[in-house]
């Protein structure tokens, strides 16, 4: 059982879900914040939060870098090339993303873009994990490539995340990658705050067009997707995808369910 102690509680996480088959977040300490994100390879764990359990970043983006973005003009420009190389020499293909992570530098001097790793968990590599009851708290959504709140990558399968809350991922919400499979999530919900400032997207299933075809099965039932979402929710290459009973009520939202190449979607009962 693990309860807040107010500061940076990554490796504590970390040890806990490595070393114990159930870890149990106690919430009545206020939020556990964490510098970035916890990475584990583990298989046969349950991670259960009570008492408002939240996981929440520590970083967050601030009403200045917003109003900074907004006078260079960022939301207008392109999402799909016009880039350059940043301060620190990296090559970042996307004019909004080029121009987002050069400002956010100057603003900051962090050359390495640390904030960048600003997601809570990443399951890699696992099999048969349970999450539950948990909120996963972001630092706003910001068109910089960083890491999402949640993820399964690298063959993760049989996981069952249920009645968790998602809120302001960095890139995304709650993402299912990389061959992983038998994935379900019940009982969630997905949305976005003040901090966001561009690119909710708060799901995706499958990194790219050269997922590997027979994986990436995956179960959305009974889940919400809330304020500020405006798309994935989720979409979709390659998988097989069952859409069961779920709310749609985002009024930003540009698309909800995106099938995408090769990807085969059984949607029953949604609103």
């Amino acid at each position: 059982v693990l309860k807040s102690n107010g500061q940076d509680m990554r490796q504590t996480i970390e040890d806990a879900i490595q070393q114990h088959d159930v870890v149990v977040l106690d919430g009545s300490n206020g939020e556990f914040f964490v510098s970035r994100n916890v990475n584990v390879s583990v298989s046969g764990k349950t991670l259960l939060g009570i008492n408002n359990a939240c996981i929440r970043t520590q970083w967050h983006v601030t009403d200045e870098i917003k109003a900074a973005l907004d006078a260079a003009g960022v939301p207008s420009m392109s999402t799909s090339g016009g880039g350059g190389t940043l301060p620190n020499g990296q090559r970042v293909r996307e004019e909004a993303e080029y121009n987002t992570r050069k400002m956010i530098i100057e603003m900051t001097g962090d050359n390495k873009e640390s904030y960048r790793k600003s997601g809570i968990l990443s399951l890699i590599e696992c099999q048969n994990i349970v999450i539950r009851n948990i909120m996963f708290r972001g630092p706003g959504s910001i068109d910089v490539g960083g890491n999402d709140l949640m993820s399964c990558v690298n063959k993760t399968k049989n996981c069952w995340i249920d009645h968790c809350a998602f809120i302001d991922g960095m890139d995304g919400n709650f993402d299912i990658t990389g061959m992983s499979d038998f994935i379900t999530v019940s009982w969630c919900t997905f949305s976005y705050t003040e901090y966001s400032y561009m690119h909710q997207n708060t799901n995706l299933v499958g990194y790219s067009d050269r997922e590997v075809p027979g994986y990436l099965n995956t179960t959305f039932a009974f889940c919400w997707w809330g304020t500020g979402c405006k798309q994935r929710m989720p979409m979709v290459r390659v998988g097989k995808i069952h859409m069961l009973n779920n709310y749609f009520t985002s009024t930003t939202a540009n698309n909800c369910i995106n099938p995408r190449v090769n990807s085969e979607f059984l949607i029953e009962g949604n609103y």
